[in-house]
């Protein structure tokens, strides 16, 4: 332990503790990287699922109304909005 103080002293200590300093924050940043991409894709997964469920519920709406015995005339099932 003793004999790393005098080589933190020299110029090739320093510079090299100054590039493991820069390698590790740049290890962090990637790691904070790929973990925020992960969670922009679970994100967008779960928008693209909120959006397919209220499709599905609106098409449903639409087929049971269009399949109601008041109903006059076909009217597709996919397409009716009310």
């Amino acid at each position: 332990m003793m004999g790393l103080i005098p080589w933190f002293s020299t110029l090739g200590g320093r510079v090299i503790v100054g590039g493991v300093l820069v390698l590790a924050l740049i290890g962090l940043r990637a790691a904070d990287v790929a973990h925020q991409r992960k969670v922009g894709a679970k994100r967008a997964v779960e928008k693209i699922e909120k959006a397919n469920d209220k499709a599905v519920k609106v098409t449903d709406r639409a087929r049971t109304k269009s399949r109601a015995p008041s109903v006059r005339g076909k009217l597709d099932p996919y397409t009716i909005n009310d």
